[in-house]
């Protein structure tokens, strides 16, 4: 009677061990497809081109924190984008990095297309930090960055609202919950 129970026991661990790996890489996995917070001009999913006008802009994958791109003062003078999916209400700051080139300007709009902030002027060692500033209670954020001369290299980066979690946050979670639940019913059965 003792193999017996031994063996039921082995075969118990060896399935939990199955299922605490099982969960564990669909958390890891998860998390990695929710970090699309980094997005470069050119490079899917954005455009070739960000869009010129405010009221065009390009949506941002929910998530992203991080702007990459190139304006030039002759060919393509403006470039929009809008984060989209933030707590609303919370403070934000942008901060907005001249990579190469020259100066340029960048500012931040509602959905109305009305300021928030800016625009203010930033190049190459000298970033420009707009906030702390509210998100509207839609939740989303346009920002241009406008060319004043030559081309600019630029990199948007969007300091994650205080209260907002994480986006792999849910995921992990939910995972970790169902993986807890599938254990707890086949333990009960």
């Amino acid at each position: 009677m003792a193999a017996g129970g031994n063996n039921t026991i082995q075969k118990s661990v060896k399935k939990l061990a199955r299922t605490l790996l099982a969960t564990t890489c669909l958390t890891v996995a998860s998390g990695v497809a929710a970090r699309a917070d980094i997005i470069t001009e050119g490079t899917p999913p954005a455009p070739t081109d960000f869009p010129n006008a405010s009221a065009s802009a390009f949506v941002l994958p929910s998530g992203a924190s991080i702007v990459n791109g190139t304006i030039d003062s002759l060919t393509d003078q403006a470039d929009w984008v809008e984060f989209i999916n933030l707590p609303g209400g919370v403070n934000f700051t942008l901060n907005a990095t001249a990579l190469s080139g020259s100066f340029a300007n960048v500012e931040v709009l509602d959905d109305t297309l009305a300021t928030i902030v800016g625009p203010t002027s930033f190049g190459p060692g000298s970033p420009a930090d707009l906030g702390p500033a509210g998100i509207p209670a839609d939740g989303n954020l346009i920002v241009g960055v406008l060319a004043v001369e030559g081309s600019t290299s630029y990199s948007l980066t969007l300091d994650p609202p205080s209260g907002a979690p994480e986006p792999a946050t849910f995921g992990s979670v939910g995972l970790a919950l169902a993986g807890a639940f599938a254990w707890r019913r086949k333990r009960n059965r």
